[in-house]
């Protein structure tokens, strides 16, 4: 097994780093590291084709979640940037199906984090302060509610990147049982 961090693997494990090629029969795949989705994501290109293996990093069909503490969501939009820049024109999700246009799914991507993004420094404003889950009934209000937790990373991560913006004050560190407050400035 080839990963980026061979710790989080089995003992078969072997490190992989960014540029690096893997050969299988005539098929050249180079690994791109996209961190964001989780810290040492890596998806694969096979150039002579532009083709983008991406794992995790792009679906069809959903977009990924960007957990705290394993992803970060600063990095999920470098790393979205950085694939838009190789130009493939198939992406092969690890999740659904084939993509044949896929500048239009990156660029859709990026627009939808933006997006979101948005809305998150939205909600936020004029409230007390608040958990990422007090956003999501309002952000998420389309979507089962059976999805709420998982879009609660979501928006703590587009909360987490807000911080290091200077956007959203975090008023409270947060545990697992516990989790982290913010406060929009001037709230």
């Amino acid at each position: 097994m080839h990963c980026f961090d061979p710790s989080a693997g089995d003992e078969h494990a072997h490190a992989m780093s960014d540029g690096d090629v893997v050969r299988i029969d005539d098929v050249e795949l180079v690994a791109v590291y996209t961190p964001g989705h989780t810290r040492d994501h890596l998806c694969f290109l096979d150039p002579a084709a532009r083709t983008l293996y991406s794992g995790d990093h792009i679906l069809n069909g959903t977009t990924s979640v960007v957990h705290p503490g394993e992803g970060d969501m600063t990095d999920y939009l470098e790393s979205l940037r950085r694939v838009q820049a190789l130009q493939p024109l198939t992406i092969l999700p690890g999740h659904g199906e084939r993509v044949d246009d896929a500048g239009a799914l990156i660029d859709e991507y990026i627009a939808h984090r933006l997006e979101r993004e948005a809305q998150v420094l939205a909600a936020a404003q004029g409230r007390p302060a608040f958990t990422p889950m007090d956003l999501v009934p309002a952000l998420y209000a389309a979507y089962p509610i059976e999805v709420y937790p998982l879009a609660a990373w979501t928006v703590q991560a587009h909360l987490d990147k807000l911080v290091r913006d200077g956007r959203i004050d975090r008023v409270g560190s947060g545990s697992e049982a516990d989790p982290p407050r913010y406060r929009a400035p001037g709230a």
